[in-house]
C-alpha cells in the first residue's frame, strides 16, 4: 500500500486513571506544547485539598500517550458545575502531540459536559484557540528571557524599577531569603494581601500540599526588613521556566520598594540556577499587577481562555472588574483576620 494511503492509527480518549499518572507526567515533561498546570501533580494537590471531582482526560494513538487535559468538576457561587482546565491554574485546556489529539479530547470533554449537565466548560488556552468557542478577553500574561548572568539583571529593568530596587537594597536594606520553612511566613503575607484585596484567601492546606507534591520543583522566597518578612513569592519549575505564582505583602511597606526588590533578585536567583525564561503570569487587563509587571519590563500576552456554554448563556464574569463585588469586596475589607482565614477556607471552593 502506498505510505499516503496508509491507515494511521486511531486516537482513543478515556478518562484518565490513577495508575497512567507517571505516563502522563513523562509525556508532559517532554512535551513542547504543555504548561506547568497539565502535570498530574497539580489535580492531585487540587483533589487532596477541595471538593473537586477530577475528569482529567488521556489520548493515546496506538497505545502511545499522545495527548492529555487536565480537568475538574468544580461547583461554582451560582451552586451549579462547571468543567474547568485547570482549577485554581492559570493555563491550561487540552495538548497534544498535534491539533488532531487536541481536537479529540476536546470532542470528548464537551460531550462530558453536556451530559453532566455543567454550566459550561471553561479551557484556560495560553495560546492556541478552538474555533467557534467564545473567548474572555479579559486576562494577559506575561513572560521573558532572562539574560545571561546575574548581573545582568539589574541592568535589564528599566530605569524607574531599576531605581526602586537598588533603594530598596541600599536605603531599606531588604534581605532575600529562600526556604520552604518560611511556608508560615509566608501563608501569613499571602492571607494578609488578600485581606486588603477584598478577596477570599486560598486554606493553608493547600500551599503544604503544594509543597509536597512538587518538592524539588517549588520554591519559597521571603523578602524583610531587619527579621520582620514584609513580601513573599512561591515559584514553580518546568524545565528552564520559572513562574512565580502565588504573592503576599504588607501594604504599609510598599514605600519600601519590596515588590521591585523581591522580583529583581527572584530574577537573579533564577538566572544563576540556569532558568532561562521568567513566567510572571495571569494579571487582569488596567489592573495594579498588570501595570507593574510592564514597569518591569514585561509585555502583555492575550490569554485565549474559551467556553463551551451549556446550561450558561454568557460567559462567567466571577471576576473583581465585575462592578457586582464592589459592595462584598468592601464588606470582606473589614473583616477579623482570624474571621477572613476560615471564612476564605470556606468560599475557595466555589473560586476555582
Amino acid at each position: 500500500m502506498p505510505a499516503g494511503l496508509r491507515n494511521e492509527p486511531t486516537i482513543s480518549v478515556a478518562r484518565a486513571r490513577v495508575a497512567d499518572e507517571a505516563e502522563m507526567e513523562a509525556w508532559v515533561l517532554a512535551s513542547p506544547r504543555t504548561c506547568f498546570w497539565h502535570l498530574p501533580a497539580w489535580m492531585r494537590a487540587v483533589r487532596a485539598v477541595f471538593p473537586i471531582e477530577d475528569c482529567s482526560l488521556l489520548a493515546r494513538r496506538g497505545g502511545r500517550v499522545v495527548g492529555v487535559l487536565p480537568l475538574g468538576l468544580c461547583e461554582t457561587l451560582t451552586l451549579g458545575q462547571n468543567l474547568i482546565s485547570v482549577p485554581y491554574g492559570v493555563y491550561g485546556g487540552p495538548a497534544g502531540d498535534d491539533e488532531t489529539v487536541e481536537m479529540a479530547l476536546f470532542e470528548y470533554a464537551k460531550t462530558m459536559a453536556e451530559k453532566e449537565r455543567v454550566g459550561c466548560l471553561e479551557l484556560r488556552q495560553r495560546d492556541r484557540r478552538i474555533q467557534g468557542l467564545p473567548e474572555s478577553d479579559l486576562y494577559v500574561t506575561f513572560e521573558k528571557a532572562l539574560p545571561a548572568t546575574p548581573d545582568e539583571t539589574l541592568q535589564q529593568l528599566p530605569r524607574k524599577a531599576r531605581a526602586a530596587a537598588r533603594q530598596a537594597r541600599d536605603k531599606y536594606q531588604l534581605t532575600f531569603d529562600e526556604g520552604m520553612w518560611f511556608i508560615d511566613d509566608f501563608y501569613a503575607l499571602f492571607s494578609r494581601n488578600k485581606h486588603h484585596l477584598g478577596s477570599p484567601p486560598l486554606p493553608k492546606a493547600f500551599f503544604e500540599q503544594l509543597r509536597d507534591e512538587f518538592a524539588g520543583s517549588i520554591y519559597l522566597h521571603i523578602v524583610r526588613h531587619n527579621i520582620k518578612p514584609i513580601g513573599g513569592v512561591m515559584s514553580f519549575k518546568f524545565g528552564d521556566r520559572l513562574l512565580p505564582y502565588y504573592s503576599g505583602g504588607i501594604a504599609e511597606y510598599e514605600h519600601m520598594q519590596c515588590n521591585n526588590f523581591l522580583y529583581w533578585k527572584l530574577m537573579e536567583w533564577g538566572v544563576e540556577r540556569g532558568f532561562r525564561s521568567f513566567d510572571f503570569g495571569r494579571s487582569r487587563r488596567d489592573s495594579g499587577p498588570f501595570h507593574f509587571k510592564r514597569n518591569q519590563g514585561f509585555e502583555p500576552q492575550s490569554l485565549h481562555y474559551a467556553y463551551h456554554l451549556v446550561r450558561n448563556r454568557e460567559i462567567p464574569r466571577f471576576n473583581p472588574s465585575n462592578p457586582a463585588f464592589d459592595l462584598p469586596r468592601r464588606m470582606w475589607q473589614r473583616l477579623p483576620m482570624p474571621l477572613h482565614e476560615w471564612l476564605g477556607g470556606k468560599l475557595s471552593r466555589f473560586l476555582p
